[in-house]
């Protein structure tokens, strides 16, 4: 029951639009006759030429054109689109003739000459994507072949032109009214048996016929629509389709959403017609008045130009169109003929590019085994920092075996002067005592042979030593106070000599190793500008590449401008040229100087290190005379 209700409503909601529409359709005359015109009663293009045939001048697109002026040649009138085979004398208007030359199409020659622009102009117009295949067929063509070609052909003359089914005996009536030259020549028997040899020049010059037609009715189109304005595009049918869809859809809306009062939406649709109205009005008036000025500009001709008179010069401009057709076509064949050349040269010109960028590839790669030769390269700076580093972990390990020694020497140092001291104390109240006692007055010791004397050496010290304490003892304990005070003096002498020293090694040393941090500064910072040049090189290598690739698409778009991009594309192979030629050089330039950093750091280095090795070697010589001392001392003691 539902489905009933909404179909009702559904059938009477088409009935109002339906009513909607046909109250606009009466809005006015002229905006009832557009809106029929684009909608339902289509009229051709003879009845629309009978109503308005200065509007159809201005506004009609090029196929409604070319029917237009199909239509007025056939009540007689003058069509500029065929005009070089058709023009004829005003006297006469039934009984005219078409000026065509129909004694050349069996030529042999002249068939070729056909071939060749009816091939051309079918390829062009997409009739066939294989141009030899088209022109196999127009050699020997079969009767469907013949009837699909003069279809097409007919289709480009005049879109408007019909051919019912029987293609056969409805060709020969149409030729007759487009004033086809070939059109008594053409029969509906012979259309059946178009591959009979006697029927095949006349096929072929029909086909030229329609073919050179075509060629200058699109030429004339072309000249037309540059002057057409861009408001003829309301006349296109999807114009109005689009403004009644959009007028149906809102009227729907507002139907399914309960609402009856469809008067804003007819207002808009109103305004929107009547503003294609008003454009269309004043297009037509300026139809009018462009056909009156050609109506005059025709019978003035008219007047001006008698028929004999006017079918000689017609005969002369003939053979000068002729003329200059050919000439045309020879400048043409002389253009392409250049073009080609030009292609040739700009290939071999490309082709002279690539191999001098291979040139240039080949001289890279040259200087990179050149470098690689000579020891630069970023291996070697890698390994030249890993000796570095090597070097720098031995310096380490020899400055700490350094500290190590110095501290031992200290402690030996630190055990030697207590051994002396206790030594010398121990003498010292010896030779105290001795002398305490010799200045006893009652006691007679001779302090000097009382004293003890040591003299570390000596290669046995325990033979100094008297036994007769009386006579040798002093003496020789003196000596030895006066020896180990000497010997005091010199290792403190010694001992500040040898820190000096250390201080000195300590500041070379730190010295070295700024100059070390300095020169693997200077390899780092060397290192990253090669590998900044090299990534700027590949870097302008690849915009070189890209650039080379869009000239070669631009020498393909515009040939015009091939000689400008090929001299462009030289300077920048010259530039390239002389970045590679700077690049050489400095890496040349930087070479040297690493190679001189590095002779005069190895050369420091190898300084230091004798220097270090040689005082390291007095230092243990040193140190092992200290330490046969203080052994025979404490041996002694």
């Amino acid at each position: 029951m539902s489905f009933g209700v909404e179909s009702s409503q559904k059938r009477q909601s088409i009935d109002t639009l339906l009513e909607t529409s046909n109250k606009i359709r009466r809005l006015s005359s002229s905006t009832a006759y557009r809106m029929s015109f684009f909608l339902d009663n289509l009229p051709s293009p003879d009845q629309y030429l009978n109503e308005h045939t200065s509007a159809l001048h201005d506004f009609e697109d090029y196929r409604s054109i070319v029917s237009s002026q199909t239509s007025l040649l056939s009540e007689g009138g003058p069509s500029p689109f065929i005009t070089r085979f058709n023009q004829t004398s005003t006297d006469a208007p039934h009984e005219r003739k078409p000026l065509y030359d129909l004694k050349p199409f069996k030529d042999l020659d002249q068939q070729k000459v056909y071939i060749s622009k009816i091939s051309s102009y079918l390829f062009q117009t997409e009739y066939a994507k294989d141009l030899p295949s088209i022109r196999r067929s127009l050699r020997a063509f079969t009767t469907n072949e013949f009837h699909n070609m003069v279809k097409h052909l007919l289709r480009r003359f005049d879109p408007h032109l019909e051919v019912g089914r029987n293609f056969h005996e409805e060709l020969p009536r149409v030729l007759k009214n487009i004033h086809c030259p070939l059109a008594d020549m053409i029969t509906p028997k012979g259309l059946l048996s178009i591959g009979a040899p006697h029927l095949y020049p006349i096929s072929l010059a029909l086909l030229h016929w329609l073919t050179e037609s075509c060629e200058l009715i699109h030429e004339q189109v072309d000249d037309y629509e540059d002057d057409v304005s861009v408001e003829n595009n309301m006349f296109d049918e999807n114009y109005f389709n689009w403004i009644f869809f959009i007028y149906a859809c809102r009227a729907y809306a507002e139907e399914m959403s309960g609402g009856r009062d469809l008067i804003e939406s007819n207002k808009e649709l109103e305004d929107a017609l009547n503003a294609t109205d008003a454009t269309v009005d004043e297009m037509e008036e300026k139809s009018k008045r462009n056909s009156k000025k050609l109506l005059e500009e025709l019978n003035q001709y008219n007047k001006d130009h008698p028929s004999l008179a006017y079918l000689k010069k017609t005969n002369t401009d003939l053979k000068s169109d002729i003329e200059k057709f050919n000439a045309y076509c020879e400048m043409k064949q002389k253009k392409i003929e250049k073009s080609q050349a030009l292609g040739l040269r700009s290939e071999k010109q490309i082709q002279g590019f690539e191999r001098e960028l291979k040139k240039i590839e080949t001289e890279i790669e040259k200087i990179k085994e050149a470098l690689t030769s000579k020891g630069l390269t970023i291996e070697k700076i890698n390994a030249i920092v890993e000796e570095n580093k090597t070097i720098s972990t031995e310096y380490t390990k020899i400055q700490k075996r350094l500290q190590d020694l110095q501290k031992q020497y200290e402690a030996k140092k630190e055990k030697s002067d207590e051994v002396l001291n206790e030594i010398e104390t121990l003498i010292s109240e010896h030779n105290t005592l001795i002398s305490k006692l010799a200045a006893i007055p009652d006691i007679d010791i001779q302090e000097d042979q009382l004293k003890i004397t040591f003299d570390p050496t000596t290669d046995d010290p325990n033979k100094d030593f008297p036994v007769d304490y009386e006579s040798r003892t002093i003496p020789k304990l003196n000596n030895i106070f006066d020896l180990l005070s000497k010997r005091l003096l010199d290792i403190t002498k010694k001992n500040s000599n040898l820190r000096e020293e250390l201080e000195a090694i300590d500041k070379k040393i730190l010295d070295i190793q700024n100059s070390r941090h300095l020169d693997q500064q200077i390899v780092e910072r060397r290192r990253h500008e090669l590998e900044e040049r090299e990534f700027m090189w590949r870097k302008e290598h690849e915009e070189m590449t890209m650039a080379l690739e869009k000239e070669e698409k631009a020498m393909q778009e515009k040939e015009r401008q091939i000689s400008l991009d090929l001299e462009n594309a030289r300077m920048k192979l010259y530039d390239t040229k002389l970045k590679a030629s700077e690049a050489r050089i400095q890496a040349e330039r930087r070479k040297h100087e690493l190679n001189e950093i590095y002779a005069s750091f190895v050369r420091q280095l190898k300084h230091a290190l004798e220097d270090i090795d040689q005082r390291a070697e007095d230092y243990r010589v040193a140190v092992k005379k200290e330490e046969s001392v203080v052994t025979e001392v404490i041996l002694d003691i």
